[in-house]
């Protein structure tokens, strides 16, 4: 039996071990524990199959077992082997040699019995014994006589991966990883086995085991792994997902979301959003919201999750970002539409709201209800430049729909720069095809406008172009009771006669 030495743990104490993790094959080792317990050894070594006593040493091996403290005599069992191989023992208590009786036997018997456990040495071969003699319950039950975590790892997977077993009995497998201590280990053991388990029936209780991992890492490991082999499987981003929600680091929790995201399903939208809403960094959320939008192609209720999501995000820079990402995808139902406009609603900086419903603009499916929904957030721009430049975009537009027109004129009468509301309403009026209700409504919104001067440039540019019109005239002729300088007067006065005559 070859052996591997670990740490050695006492029923009630932990060990220590003079390597920095598993002894490698022929290394210098000893592990201690209570009751003064030391072990030492060099070379690798054979057990007989009772696992009672030393077989077999490489040659200049030793094994050297030492238990003893103030209250007990000190007790030290010793086999070496020469440089042929030939082993030799000696049994001494409190320096003095001693025959080996049936207590002395019975205490080498138990000492060599935990470091076989505790170790891990030979565990493939030990494991395959009791299966034979016991079967699957009977290392599970010698599991749960193992203290060191590398050791059972070591057994556990023995047993997964050549005992045989049938579904239950990896279950039961499982229940027993769930007690490794170490998160490295039951990763990596984990990891090891996921072949078996990563089918139907199995996924949801391995991943039951990944979840009770405490490190971020290691846990991110574990899912990693599992959305790389089992690519394509629905329920395991399902899984995945809801194991990234319990990942504190968030950049640990977005890597593993990024990767869901890459092999996107429908199913996985809840447990994925759930985990999303819980990254706290923008950056972090961001990321992930990018890869699964390209990865969701505009489909409804995810676009909706996606956009609740992205509206938590306190950087007005990311959420700009991504929503004029999402302004590229079609918004043809309504719950897109108020998710979408409550999320731009939600950005504070004029210049980002002004570029995410700038992005909207450039988007050719975009319909009535989108543009007004444009001009309904426009209306909270402060900057006046910034509202001006995004309602101009917007009059190029066709904006001859009712609830779409009054949203319209209600942002631009929110414009105070009167030079500002001008060139709108400008651009209005020379639009081509500007209907007659469009013109009328630039024609109202004119008249409150205080600087006489770009008043009348409006109001003549309707007259030059629209007066033919009556009910064009007739807001002409009530808009011109508004402006108070003679001069001005006379240019809109000038301009009605002109095109009535």
């Amino acid at each position: 039996m070859r052996i591997l030495i670990a740490l050695l743990v006492g029923l009630n104490a932990l060990l220590l071990c003079s390597c920095a993790g598993p002894c490698e094959m022929g290394a210098n080792c000893w592990v201690s524990g209570q009751n003064g317990l030391t072990v030492q050894m060099r070379g690798t070594a054979e057990f007989t199959d009772d696992d009672r006593d030393i077989k077999s040493l490489s040659p200049g091996g030793f094994v050297r077992v030492q238990e003893g403290n103030w209250v007990s005599p000190e007790r030290v069992y010793e086999v070496r082997a020469d440089w042929a191989g030939k082993l030799s023992r000696t049994y001494e208590v409190d320096g003095s040699p001693k025959q080996m009786n049936s207590s002395a036997q019975a205490w080498v018997a138990s000492a060599m019995l935990y470091m076989i456990r505790e170790s891990g040495v030979g565990a493939a071969a030990r494991v395959q014994r009791i299966l034979r003699t016991g079967g699957p319950d009977a290392v599970l039950a010698e599991v749960g006589q193992i203290n060191s975590d590398g050791s059972k790892r070591s057994y556990l997977q023995e047993l997964v991966m050549h005992g045989h077993l049938n579904d239950d009995q990896l279950r039961d497998a499982l229940r027993s990883a769930r007690r490794i201590s170490s998160d490295g280990d039951k990763c990596q053991f984990l990891i090891d086995v996921a072949d078996q388990y990563l089918r139907p029936n199995l996924r949801e209780p391995w991943f039951s085991v990944v979840y009770t991992i405490s490190s971020d890492g290691d846990k991110r490991r574990a899912l990693e792994n599992a959305l790389r082999q089992d690519a394509g499987s629905a329920e395991t981003l399902v899984l995945a997902s809801k194991g990234a929600g319990s990942i504190s680091s968030d950049g640990d929790k977005a890597q593993i979301l990024t990767e869901v995201a890459e092999d996107y399903k429908p199913e996985a939208r809840q447990a994925w959003f759930r985990a999303a809403n819980s990254i706290s960094s923008d950056g972090d959320r961001a990321h992930a919201l990018s890869i699964l939008l390209r990865a969701a192609n505009g489909q409804p209720d995810t676009m909706v999750d996606f956009l609740d999501c992205a509206r938590a995000i306190a950087s007005d820079g990311d959420k700009a970002h991504l929503l004029s990402d999402a302004a590229q995808y079609p918004m043809k139902t309504a719950a897109v539409q108020h998710a979408f406009f409550a999320a731009a609603n939600s950005i504070s900086s004029d210049g980002d709201r002004g570029a995410t419903l700038s992005a909207v603009l450039r988007n050719p499916d975009r319909n009535g209800a989108v543009l007004a929904g444009v001009a309904e957030s426009a209306a909270h721009i402060s900057s006046d430049g910034d509202k001006a430049a995004l309602l101009s975009h917007l009059a190029e537009s066709p904006v001859d729909d009712p609830v779409l027109r009054d949203a319209f004129f209600a942002a631009v009468n929110t414009i105070n720069s009167d030079g500002d509301r001008a060139n709108v309403l400008t651009r209005v009026i020379r639009q081509p095809g500007a209907s007659p209700e469009m013109v009328v409504a630039a024609i109202e919104s004119a008249a409150s406008i205080s600087s006489d001067g770009d008043k009348a440039t409006v109001l003549v540019l309707a007259a030059d172009t629209h007066a033919g019109t009556p009910a064009v005239r007739a807001a002409l002729q009530k808009a011109l009771e508004s402006v108070h300088s003679d001069g001005d007067y006379r240019r809109v006065s000038s301009a009605l006669i002109r095109k009535t005559t």
